[in-house]
């Protein structure tokens, strides 16, 4: 320790700080006492403390208590949608849309809930109550969905019924009377006329020629043809030949005919100057196509065009 005084001297001691110290000064000596360790310092007071009052236990819920105030939550939520999607509504003048039909639904099952719920102890319940479904509505003013059903195609009024077939064993035959068209037959330069023994035939229109001039039926696995002509004798000094006026062909892909011979040619009634033939024609090779063609489609010799009147085919099954 050192002073500020000049002409002062201070006694050479140990630095451990003793009790007392003696200056000696030219006036005189003063005792001067280093304080204690512990009083170098004034202990500086406390801070004032605020009182704070003390801290409360915050509130504590049920497990009920919490279902009923979820339940309200949920409310709310609801019917500020409904709010929503009613203000959209009212925004759109062109494609109004339906309030919302599940917010009066929503809030009658959540008063239930609640109801219930403070009704006894739900301690164990879950804290979540389960999602309202309601059923799907149509909105007002919007058409009843449907279901579609595919519709059934007119049938073609040109078309008509086609004689039927029936089998016997493992072979089957059909007869067309050919009193109108039928639904499988082709037919070219033709129309349907009737003669004193037959009301119902095919006949040529006297417009074309015998190449065009034809009458077609299908038929898989074709084996025998019995077909019913008629042929006009008016004219008796120069008959027209049975033989010579139709021509019998088959075809497998209906574009290249095969033509064949009839086995046998039947002579029948007469009635009216017209006579009836049979013709019997055998084929091979079960084609799918049958064809009768017009040798003859104009007046020969004073004698009208021949007529079929009848054809029947048998198949195999």
């Amino acid at each position: 320790m050192s002073t500020n005084w000049p002409n002062d001297r201070i006694n050479d001691l140990p630095d451990h700080n003793p009790p007392t110290q003696e200056f000696i000064q030219d006036q005189g000596s003063f005792d001067i006492r280093y304080p204690s360790p512990n009083e170098w310092l004034d202990p500086s007071s406390p801070p004032p403390t605020r009182p704070y009052p003390a801290a409360r236990p915050g509130p504590q819920f049920t497990n009920r208590q919490l279902l009923i105030i979820g339940a309200a939550v949920a409310t709310v939520i609801v019917v500020l949608c409904g709010s929503l999607v009613a203000i959209g509504a009212l925004s759109n003048h062109t494609t109004p849309t339906a309030k919302n039909p599940t917010s009066a639904a929503s809030a009658a099952a959540t008063a239930t809930a609640s109801a219930t719920l403070a009704a006894g102890d739900n301690s164990g319940l879950p804290t979540t109550l389960p999602t309202f479904q309601p059923a799907a509505t149509t909105a007002p003013g919007q058409p009843t969905p449907t279901t579609s059903t595919t519709g059934t195609k007119s049938p073609n009024p040109t078309n008509t019924p086609f004689p039927t077939a029936t089998s016997t064993g493992g072979t089957g035959s059909f007869t067309d009377d050919l009193n109108f068209w039928g639904t499988r037959v082709v037919h070219s330069g033709l129309r349907i006329v009737s003669n004193p023994q037959d009301n119902g035939c095919a006949a040529p229109t006297r417009t074309g020629g015998a190449s065009d001039t034809f009458i077609e039926w299908q038929q898989n696995n074709v084996t025998t043809l019995v077909a019913v002509g008629y042929i006009s004798g008016s004219n008796p000094s120069n008959p027209p030949s049975a033989f010579a006026a139709f021509t019998f062909s088959t075809s497998a892909d209906g574009n290249n005919f095969i033509t064949w011979v009839p086995s046998s040619v039947t002579t029948g009634s007469t009635s009216g100057g017209w006579t009836q033939y049979t013709y019997t024609v055998k084929v091979a090779g079960s084609p799918r196509f049958v064809r009768v063609s017009w040798n003859t489609v104009t007046s020969q010799n004073g004698n009208p065009p021949p007529e079929l009147g009848q054809m029947t085919i048998d198949f195999q099954q």
